[in-house]
């Protein structure tokens, strides 16, 4: 078996700001003086988006233990299912957290 780190979202999220030349997050308050190409900013903004939602998803899947994320899961949309489970997840962290205690989890 071989031995690798899991990929890095935020590294994935970094390349993003590269490709639209923002050098720290602070210039995000001036994004009309970005001046890249538009293919530039394009893939920018694609990297971010799936950076996010990878980050988003792991941390539902591997932190919080949602069932619905455990395995491959072609019943769901990811996106949405993700997107929709981060506006509940103050109700959801009551029931999620506990591997061992599937009485506990929801769905």
């Amino acid at each position: 078996m071989s031995n690798f780190n899991r990929f890095s979202w935020i590294n994935y999220f970094e390349l993003s700001l590269d490709l639209a030349g923002i050098k720290n997050l602070s210039e995000l308050s001036n994004i009309t003086k970005i001046n890249q190409p538009e293919a530039n900013l394009r893939s920018s903004v694609s990297r971010a988006y799936y950076a996010a939602f990878c980050i988003s998803r792991n941390y539902l899947r591997d932190e919080l233990y949602d069932p619905r994320l455990q395995k491959q899961n072609s019943d769901i949309n990811e996106h949405k299912y993700v997107a929709d489970e981060l506006l509940n997840i103050k109700d959801k962290s009551l029931y999620y957290n506990d591997p061992y205690k599937s009485d506990k989890r929801l769905r």
